[in-house]
Protein backbone atom coordinates (compact mmCIF):
# COMPACT_ATOMS: atom_id res chain seq x y z
CA UNK A 1 0.00 0.00 0.00
CA UNK A 2 2.57 2.25 0.67
CA UNK A 3 4.33 1.99 -2.46
CA UNK A 4 1.50 2.47 -4.21
CA UNK A 5 0.34 5.98 -2.07
CA UNK A 6 3.71 6.94 -1.58
CA UNK A 7 2.93 10.98 -0.76
CA UNK A 8 -0.59 10.55 -0.29
CA UNK A 9 -0.23 9.15 3.64
CA UNK A 10 0.24 11.94 5.50
CA UNK A 11 -3.26 11.11 7.24
CA UNK A 12 -2.30 7.52 7.42
CA UNK A 13 -2.51 6.84 11.15
CA UNK A 14 -0.30 3.91 12.08
CA UNK A 15 2.36 2.40 14.54
CA UNK A 16 4.42 1.49 11.39
CA UNK A 17 4.31 4.95 9.49
CA UNK A 18 5.81 8.59 10.28
CA UNK A 19 4.59 11.54 8.34
CA UNK A 20 3.82 9.50 6.01
CA UNK A 21 7.05 6.98 5.65
CA UNK A 22 7.96 3.79 7.59
CA UNK A 23 9.52 4.37 10.64
CA UNK A 24 12.87 2.77 10.57
CA UNK A 25 12.39 0.11 12.67
CA UNK A 26 8.99 -0.82 10.61
CA UNK A 27 10.92 -0.53 7.56
CA UNK A 28 13.49 -3.18 8.96
CA UNK A 29 10.64 -5.55 9.97
CA UNK A 30 9.52 -5.82 6.98
CA UNK A 31 12.37 -6.37 5.18
CA UNK A 32 13.72 -9.15 7.62
CA UNK A 33 10.34 -10.61 6.72
CA UNK A 34 11.50 -10.26 3.12
CA UNK A 35 15.02 -11.97 3.15
CA UNK A 36 13.98 -14.47 5.38
CA UNK A 37 10.37 -15.61 4.11
CA UNK A 38 10.55 -16.35 0.27
CA UNK A 39 7.81 -16.16 -2.07
CA UNK A 40 5.70 -19.23 -2.20
CA UNK A 41 4.06 -21.29 -4.80
CA UNK A 42 0.94 -20.70 -2.66
CA UNK A 43 1.33 -16.83 -3.04
CA UNK A 44 2.30 -16.75 -6.42
CA UNK A 45 -1.45 -18.96 -6.79
CA UNK A 46 -3.32 -16.26 -4.45
CA UNK A 47 -1.72 -13.59 -6.80
CA UNK A 48 -2.91 -15.10 -9.55
CA UNK A 49 -6.54 -15.67 -8.26
CA UNK A 50 -7.08 -12.20 -7.22
CA UNK A 51 -5.74 -10.56 -10.20
CA UNK A 52 -7.79 -13.10 -12.73
CA UNK A 53 -11.12 -13.49 -10.77
CA UNK A 54 -11.20 -9.80 -8.34
CA UNK A 55 -9.26 -7.11 -8.57
CA UNK A 56 -7.49 -7.13 -12.25
CA UNK A 57 -4.34 -5.70 -10.19
CA UNK A 58 -0.98 -7.62 -9.16
CA UNK A 59 1.59 -7.35 -6.13
CA UNK A 60 4.69 -6.73 -8.04
CA UNK A 61 7.05 -8.30 -4.96
CA UNK A 62 5.05 -11.30 -5.12
CA UNK A 63 5.84 -11.43 -9.36
CA UNK A 64 9.26 -9.81 -9.14
CA UNK A 65 10.81 -10.10 -5.21
CA UNK A 66 14.12 -8.52 -6.49
CA UNK A 67 12.10 -5.19 -6.76
CA UNK A 68 11.83 -4.97 -2.51
CA UNK A 69 15.59 -4.48 -2.51
CA UNK A 70 15.69 -2.27 -5.84
CA UNK A 71 12.53 -0.05 -4.67
CA UNK A 72 13.21 0.26 -0.69
CA UNK A 73 16.96 -1.06 -0.52
CA UNK A 74 18.08 -2.79 2.37
CA UNK A 75 20.14 -1.10 5.52
CA UNK A 76 23.85 -1.46 5.76
CA UNK A 77 23.19 -4.28 8.55
CA UNK A 78 21.08 -6.31 5.87
CA UNK A 79 24.05 -5.92 3.79
CA UNK A 80 26.67 -7.32 5.76
CA UNK A 81 24.65 -10.88 6.67
CA UNK A 82 24.15 -11.27 2.70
Amino acid sequence: MLTRYLGQTQSWTSPMLMSGQFNAWAEALLLSWHLADPVSQKEIDRNNKIFNTMQNNRNPYIDQPQWVEYIWGLPQVFRIWM
